[in-house]
Parts: C-alpha cells; structure tokens; sequence
C-alpha cells in the first residue's frame, strides 16, 4: 500500500515537538503517516539583507516559497530514504502564529498579514519532486502542466501557541517554549483527551470551518485557533474508513 503523507510546516522546532506526538497517533489511526517540515524561523518577518522594508517572502511569492518547502522536505535524506515521493503527499498544513498581525501596523506584521491574508485563499498547492521539475512545468501552458495539486489549509494560532495553549501572553526563552513543548507533548500522549479538550475547550474562539476561521480570525483578538478544524478533518477521514 502507497504511503499516504499528511504534511505539517512550522516555523520552529517547540511547535513540532508540542502538535507532532499526538497528531503522528492520530494518523496511525487512519492509516496515514505525519510527516513535518520546520522552516526555522517565520520568513514573512524576515527582511532581505541591508533592507527594513522589503521582506523574504511576500504575498506576491508567498505560494513559491510554500513549493520550494515542499521540494526541500522531498529532497531530506531521510525522507529520500523511506521513499516518499511527491504522490505520496495527501495534504499540506501550514502552521503558524499569528503574531497580532491583523492589529499592528509594523511593516513585519502587515507584511505578514498579506501573506496570511493570500494563503488563506489557497485551497490546494502544487507538488514538485525538485527544482528542475518546477522549472519546466512552469514553462508549459497551464493546460499542458501534469503536476499533482493537493489540498491545503493554514492553521493559526492567536497570538501564538502558547496564548492558545495555556493562555500565556509574555515573550518567552527558546529554553522555556521546549520546556513547556515537552510537557504538552507528554499530556497529550499520556492523559486521554487532553489535546482535544484544550482545542475544543469552551474558552479558546473556534469557527466551524476552515473557511470561516480565515473570516474571523481577522477581527478576533483574543485567544483563538482554527486547530478544531483539524480535528474535525481527522474525523472525516475515520468516517471515509
């Protein structure tokens, strides 16, 4: 049977460690693989060299970026040596904080709310094996292009995973975010319901839908994730099965 792979982007090595134990069981449950790539950093904060006004990634380049992500995570020895290929991705996630971006008006946080704001209406994202293959795909007339698309979907955290997981609003050490990814990895596996109760726990916003998140997270300012959504897209996976 093909590997299908359920693929995660974040931006730091605590958000992998805090979602990846649970959500990697609740694929081997629906006999899918998690598979994460960590971009190491948020990239639409990032400013190029000698510039405080022109950034990485921008809304214009945000859906490249995203492919080259993609190629990155093919071309990883490792991912090379279990030998997942291109059709074998089912789904791509991007997870990222929010940052407030749609309350503050500094460049790094509009930039990021355009970025954002782009993503949000992306449904599906175009699958490269490398470089060379996007390269002459994109050459071709759209008609003409044979590349897999899959389905894709942002997921937000307000302000950040922490504000959303145990309701911290300070700036806090690399040192005590692992820490604290640590403990929530544990609970998760260790104690029943424990990651579903704090994304579907009464206090945190939610919306029903992907869809309406991307609406409401734009005029919501407290503690809110889309992550439920997630949850929910789990559930209908069983359901198929």
């Amino acid at each position: 049977m093909a590997i299908k792979i359920v693929l995660f982007i974040v931006e730091g090595p605590s958000d992998e460690e805090t979602l990846s134990a649970y959500i990697t069981k609740l694929m081997f449950k629906n006999r899918k693989k998690l598979s994460v790539q960590i971009t190491y950093g948020d990239k639409t904060s990032e400013n190029i060299a000698n510039s405080k006004t022109l950034f990485t990634v921008t809304a214009d380049n945000i859906n490249q970026y995203i492919e080259n992500i993609i190629i990155e995570y093919l071309n990883r020895k490792d991912v090379k040596d279990l030998g997942i290929k291109a059709k074998n991705i089912e789904y791509v996630f991007y997870v990222t904080d929010t940052d407030n971006c749609f309350f503050e008006e500094t460049l790094p946080r509009l930039n990021k709310k355009e970025c954002l704001s782009k993503m949000f209406n992306f449904k599906e994202i175009e699958v490269y094996q490398n470089q060379v293959q996007r390269r002459q795909e994109k050459q071709k007339n759209i008609s003409e292009r044979k590349i897999p698309r899959v389905p894709f979907e942002t997921i937000f955290f307000a302000k950040d995973l922490e504000a959303v997981t145990i309701g911290n609003n300070e700036k806090l050490t690399d040192e005590l975010k692992e820490k604290l990814s640590n403990e929530f990895a544990q609970n998760s596996i260790l104690i029943d319901g424990f990651f579903e109760k704090v994304f579907r726990d009464s206090s945190l916003m939610q919306w029903e839908t992907f869809e309406k998140s991307y609406i409401g997270i734009k005029t919501y300012k407290d503690r809110a994730s889309n992550m439920n959504n997630f949850l929910d897209k789990v559930d209908s996976w069983k359901k198929k099965d």
